[in-house]
């Protein structure tokens, strides 16, 4: 009869807990594992997405200067093991470092880093939407639509199209 009594007061006693092994926890995992300092991952809104495994909410995290980098929106899939973070909303800024690269003899692997992360911030938008099922993140959505437009479609052409839509941005 004790050692009923003491498990049933040790189970009483997860209840509720981090530790229990939900579908959120393990996306709550996953997330944690992917920012800088894992430990410090402070997590809200969260909620099941459009497509089974999949979850949506905001995660904050320290930097690497020992801060909190604030609210950032995730997209995750518990099935896939992959989580998606939101970086700070994509500026004018971000696409004129990529000008400056691409003006000068910058190292090819460098350029192409660069614009893989500038399609990745430029499309997080469309999917966060496909994902999650509402409006997107607060304060992300807004980004240089024409910029993200070439910088997504402008491989094509041999880049033309992004050094074109860049000198009117940039003149």
């Amino acid at each position: 009869m004790k050692i009923f009594l003491i498990f049933a007061i040790l189970v009483s006693g997860l209840t509720g807990c981090d530790y229990l092994p939900t579908s959120e926890n393990k996306a709550k995992k996953i997330v944690s594992e992917a920012l800088i300092d894992p430990d410090s991952a402070k997590f809200r809104s969260i909620s099941a997405g459009l497509h089974e495994g999949e979850f949506c909410g905001y995660v904050d995290g320290k930097n690497r200067m020992g801060g909190y980098a604030g609210a950032t929106p995730f997209i995750v899939n518990t099935q896939t093991g992959s989580a998606e973070i939101g970086e700070n909303p994509i500026t004018k800024a971000d696409f004129r470092k990529f000008a400056l690269l691409l003006s000068t003899n910058a190292d090819f692997m460098e350029i192409v880093k660069e614009e893989i992360e500038l399609k990745k911030r430029c499309t997080f938008p469309e999917r966060w939407k496909n994902a999650c099922k509402d409006r997107y993140a607060e304060n992300v959505l807004e980004r240089p639509v024409g910029l993200c437009f070439a910088i997504t479609n402008g491989v094509q052409d041999g880049g033309y199209r992004i050094m074109s839509v860049m000198r009117e941005a940039f003149p």
